[in-house]
């Protein structure tokens, strides 16, 4: 099925419409929290960490991340203490994906609405 160019406009502003609107927010934040995922597990493995030796692929760590209660051991703790101490050997774009989680984070919690 080939579409005109109109219909293709009209589809894209109507997906933009839905991923602007407040029910797809579960949605992108599950997409932002993959990203960091695979950002902390690309950075550890790059620079040699330990704990990917821990696990046999970022699905694995990923479940590690999903089960654990340790209050250092989560998606949050992790993305914040990159950003603080790792900023030299990630990238912006990295950078941005990490600072996203902690900002999600942030507003959740009701920081800064003061």
């Amino acid at each position: 099925m080939v579409l005109s160019n109109a219909e293709r406009q009209a589809r894209y502003r109507k997906r933009l419409k839905e991923r602007a609107s407040h029910k797809a927010l579960g949605e992108r934040a599950r997409e932002v929290a993959c990203t960091a995922v695979q950002v902390i597990w690309d950075h550890w493995t790059r620079e040699n960490v330990a704990f990917p030796e821990d696990f046999e692929s970022v699905e694995d760590f990923r479940s590690s991340l999903a089960a654990s209660e340790d209050a250092q051991w989560n998606l949050v703790a992790l993305s914040r203490d990159s950003v603080e101490h790792d900023v030299a050997e990630l990238s912006e774009e990295e950078l941005a994906a990490l600072r996203l989680v902690v900002e999600i984070d942030d507003a959740l919690r009701l920081k800064g609405s003061e």
